[in-house]
């Protein structure tokens, strides 16, 4: 199945996809798209009226914790809200806060986005950011030994298979 122009809209807001995540005429995933939209409204609908950062942790802790498969999803709504969003540095900030398997799953979903044959086409803005996010888990694992993160080695393997030549 092929998706052109994926828009999402929550709370009266238009969140343009294929304007951040790629070129408007590619077509790429559309499970790993719709997952992380559909999780990303999941996740504004349950901010709407908060507005500080307390009140918006405590609603993460409660999906993570009562929510079925809330792990999965608030990682992947995240991870959405940092490909996108302008103060994605606070979307990262939930994450190491409620983070239960060492960013697995995060890895995960990076290793997805990333090992896509499209992956050139993404726009500047996305490919910057998952650069930032890769370089702040490095960091962050920087003390723990190579096998403590076994699909991040995957991730940045993918990543210099993505370097194209005369970029």
């Amino acid at each position: 199945m092929r998706s052109g122009r994926l828009s999402g809209v929550c709370k009266g807001r238009l969140y343009p996809i294929v304007s951040y995540l790629v070129m408007q005429s590619f077509y790429i995933n559309t499970l790993i798209l719709k997952d992380l939209v559909e999780n990303f409204r999941w996740l504004m609908d349950a901010f709407s009226g908060k507005t500080n950062d307390e009140d918006r942790k405590r609603v993460i802790y409660n999906m993570v914790e009562t929510a079925q498969h809330g792990y999965k999803k608030t990682v992947s709504a995240l991870l959405y809200g940092i490909l996108t969003e302008d103060d994605h540095t606070k979307y990262y900030d939930h994450i190491c806060d409620h983070d239960k398997d060492s960013y697995g799953y995060l890895i995960s979903l990076i290793n997805q986005i990333v090992k896509h044959r499209g992956f050139a086409l993404y726009s500047r803005r996305t490919i910057d950011r998952i650069l930032w996010l890769v370089t702040i888990i490095i960091d962050d694992n920087r003390d723990t030994t190579v096998n403590a993160q076994p699909g991040l080695y995957e991730v940045c393997e993918n990543l210099l298979r993505q370097i194209r030549g005369k970029d």
